[in-house]
């Protein structure tokens, strides 16, 4: 992937893991849940109104369209943004190696600090 094995570290972290793939929720949640909830907004808008839940079923039909519309679009939009970030990142990575020297590794008796109870 880079040239420079020293900053391969760095472009691991910014690639994703094969493996993972996101939950159901994650990946419709929106798409289902938006349109879902603007059709029972106009139903309950109905029943406040104290017409029967279906009366203007177009009114229904059109605000699920426009919420499922809406939503695909909004993910679409957040899913082109954080791949252009990442793009962005691997590029800098990849221009400024000097700015990411490998990691030195550390055990966990140097991180925390000496522990001596009170009592």
């Amino acid at each position: 992937m880079a040239e420079n094995p020293d900053i391969q570290w760095a472009l691991d972290i910014l690639t994703p893991d094969p493996d993972y793939k996101p939950s159901q929720l994650v990946e419709y949640g929106l798409i289902v849940g938006t349109p879902l909830s603007l059709f029972v907004a106009s139903c309950w808008r109905n029943k406040s109104l104290r017409r029967p839940m279906l009366a203007g079923i177009h009114v229904h039909i059109i605000s699920s369209l426009l919420g499922f519309v809406g939503a695909y679009s909004c993910k679409e939009v957040y899913e082109n943004h954080f791949a252009r970030r990442d793009q962005m990142l691997r590029h800098y990575v990849t221009l400024h190696p000097e700015d990411f020297p490998p990691p030195e590794r550390k055990k966990w008796s140097e991180v925390f600090d000496p522990w001596y109870p009170i009592r």
